[in-house]
């Protein structure tokens, strides 16, 4: 839906702020667990997370509109009126009619099986295939990130409020590092910008290994690496959201996502067997940085503007 209402200048930006919601919720998350949980125990983060789940349900459905593009092919009943109530929230003219759409501007898509056959088809199925292996490997770099950056620190021999700063930072340069992506992508290549990200993440994860247990360097360090990861893989909903024409562009999006995060189960499992097993946390982020570099060179490959 950003991506549909913006400019293609600005199209990386808007799904950049979108995605952004990510890594500052996790802050805001950690933030309110500290308030709540020792005054009301864990059951009240559920209440409290069940009703603004419930609230935000209520705002997409009232204040988001539909897509415009569903709207003019599919036609459903009202189609009209609910264009023209879009039109005049946007500054434009409201239309007397529905225009004609010509059969070559549809992407043929009737539904979802039919939508998730196109993913597949012969014009899309390497760059499907590409993305969804890009989003594979960087879930599995984040998810080893997000799951153990606290613990690891503490292993490593600094102490706990240590490895809480560090992941508070680790997020913190991930909401800059989307927006910074945002931004530079109204003026340079979107896929080149994502891969240097991610390649200069998996360095910053080398540089974190080889680093002396310094803690203002280490913390200095993941703060710089979470701004790269995160502003990179948050970029690639952007790429998703530009290699499918509309009708299966959401389609597109939710299976790479979906997908994807297979890694986000088998990034942080693996880093479980490998931290049982003795290996040190410059071990662990030498292992992780190599599907970060690999993320880095299959974005470049998708070669989106």
């Amino acid at each position: 839906m950003a991506s549909e209402y913006s400019s293609v200048k600005f199209r990386a930006l808007s799904v950049a702020a979108v995605t952004a919601g990510y890594p500052l919720g996790a802050m805001a998350t950690g933030l309110v667990a500290g308030q709540l949980l020792p005054e009301y125990g864990w059951r009240s983060l559920f209440v409290l997370g069940g009703t603004i789940t419930l609230a935000m349900a209520l705002f997409v459905y009232w204040l988001i509109p539909e897509s415009l593009q569903f709207l003019l092919e599919k036609r459903p009943h009202g189609a009209l009126v609910q264009i023209n109530k879009i039109l005049l929230r946007l500054g434009r003219e409201p239309l007397k009619k529905l225009p004609r759409i010509n059969a070559e501007h549809c992407d043929g898509s009737s539904g979802v099986f039919a939508n998730m056959l196109a993913l597949l088809n012969p014009v899309n199925r390497r760059t499907t295939l590409n993305l969804w292996l890009t989003f594979f490997v960087c879930f599995c770099t984040l998810y080893f990130l997000m799951s153990w950056i606290p613990k690891l620190v503490v292993n490593a021999g600094l102490p706990e409020q240590t490895g809480n700063y560090a992941f508070s930072l680790f997020n913190m340069g991930g909401v800059l590092g989307i927006f910074l992506l945002g931004s530079l992508a109204t003026r340079w290549k979107l896929t080149g910008l994502v891969s240097f990200f991610l390649v200069s993440a998996a360095t910053g994860m080398i540089i974190f290994a080889l680093a002396p247990r310094d803690e203002s360097l280490l913390l200095v360090l993941i703060f710089l690496i979470g701004l790269m990861q995160q502003g990179g893989f948050c970029g690639l909903y952007a790429v998703a959201a530009k290699v499918y024409p509309t009708g299966i562009r959401s389609t597109g999006v939710g299976w790479a996502v979906g997908l994807g995060r297979f890694g986000a189960v088998i990034g942080p499992a693996v880093a479980g067997v490998t931290i049982a097993s003795g290996v040190s946390m410059a071990g662990n982020f030498y292992l992780f940085a190599v599907p970060m570099l690999l993320g880095g060179v299959l974005a470049y490959r998708l070669q989106v503007e």
